[in-house]
Parts: structure tokens; C-alpha cells; sequence
């Protein structure tokens, strides 16, 4: 699967700098990092490199939280922290493709579990505000990653997204999503409504080769 390289991104360290408006970026600079003129919605650019396979140049928005969840019957044990901890990127490549990067932290101090894992072809689904769904397909198979010192285990995803779908994420806030799990499915009620028309924005602003 040509999107499987993207592994890679994950692999690297995100960090902040601010990108303009009209901020071209060229093949020989590295903004990762570094910090760029402020913007007028305050985009951050969290990474910034290219794909050893695919040789592509990927830019991705600094991670946002996207939500929490504490299932009802498991607050009273979760009072310093959520049960999941959900953050979201957006990312694009020099050819115009987006891509959704998924990270979610999950307490297991208490309850051992990580819902079995994310694999790839697994399904995220997106609930916006016109009462429209986007279905997206995990390419990254991630049995987690375990913090023995923190009690939590990390997974990631990420999830290219069609031309069509980039239309509507730039322009409708997000309301819920819903990930399959390899234990099954579970929906989340997303408190950062607009990152990704935020962020598809920001993006949008950088000429990049």
C-alpha cells in the first residue's frame, strides 16, 4: 500500500513553529522546530520532513487534543486523568495529499486494557455538524506502545483522506468520532470542533516542493 511509508512519521519528534500567510517553504530548509511568523489563526507546523520511501515532503500541524473519554462507570477511579486521551493532526504532502494522524493515551493503571490494538484497514468515522459521516481507513497497524512507569499505552493511527472528504473538513466542524478498535467499536464526543478547519487551512497557506 503506497501510504504505508507514512509509518515513518511517527518515528519523528513533534515540536513548534509558526508559519505566514504567504510563507513559502523550499526543499532545502527544515522549519521543524524553528520559529515562523505568526499566522492569523495561529497555526503551528509540528513536523516537517521527507519520506525516506516515498521521497515526498510532509508537513503536519502541531498535535491538538481532540477529546477525552472516561466511560460513566469508571470516573470515580479516573479523577486525576481521562481514561482515553485523544490528539489529532492534519498532514499533506507535496503531491496535495491529506492525511489524518491519530494519537491516543490510554490509562490502563486501572483497567488492563488497550482495546486489542489498531490495525491497518481499520475504520474511522467522522461526525460533523450537517449531519454528515466521513469514513476513513487506518493504514498504520500499531499494537501499542507500553509506558510501564505511567501506566498508559500509546496508539497510533493515520488515515489518508479522499479530495472530497478535504471539502468538507475545511468547511464543517467536527462533531463525533468513531474508532474501530481491533475490540471493537466505541464513538467519542469531539470537544475541538474546528481543528480541522484550522488546520487544512494553515496548510493550504505553505508552497512547498
Amino acid at each position: 500500500m503506497k501510504y504505508f511509508s507514512y509509518i515513518l512519521l511517527f518515528l519523528l519528534a513533534f515540536s513548534s513553529c509558526k508559519s505566514s500567510k504567504k510563507m513559502v517553504l523550499s526543499p532545502m530548509t527544515k522549519y521543524s522546530g524553528k520559529i515562523i511568523e505568526k499566522s492569523d489563526n495561529n497555526c503551528i507546523i509540528g513536523m516537517d520532513d521527507f519520506d525516506k520511501v516515498t521521497r515526498l515532503r510532509v508537513i503536519g500541524i502541531k498535535n491538538e487534543r481532540l477529546f477525552t473519554f472516561t466511560h460513566e462507570k469508571l470516573q470515580e477511579y479516573f479523577t486525576d486523568r481521562p481514561f482515553i486521551d485523544a490528539y489529532g493532526s492534519i498532514l499533506k504532502n507535496n503531491i496535495g495529499e491529506f492525511f489524518l494522524s491519530m494519537t491516543f493515551i490510554i490509562d490502563n493503571k486501572y483497567i488492563k486494557t488497550g482495546y486489542n490494538g489498531i490495525s491497518t484497514s481499520n475504520m474511522l468515522r467522522i461526525s460533523l455538524i450537517n449531519n454528515t459521516n466521513i469514513f476513513l481507513t487506518n493504514v498504520l497497524n500499531d499494537t501499542g506502545t507500553i509506558d510501564r512507569n505511567n501506566s498508559i499505552i500509546t496508539y497510533n493511527g493515520i488515515f489518508p483522506i479522499k479530495k472530497k472528504d478535504v471539502k468538507l473538513l475545511e468547511k464543517y466542524e467536527v462533531n463525533k468520532m468513531g474508532v474501530m478498535w481491533n475490540g471493537g467499536f466505541e464513538e467519542y464526543n469531539v470537544y475541538n470542533m474546528d481543528f480541522a478547519i484550522r488546520q487544512i487551512e494553515c496548510l493550504n497557506k505553505l508552497k512547498f516542493k
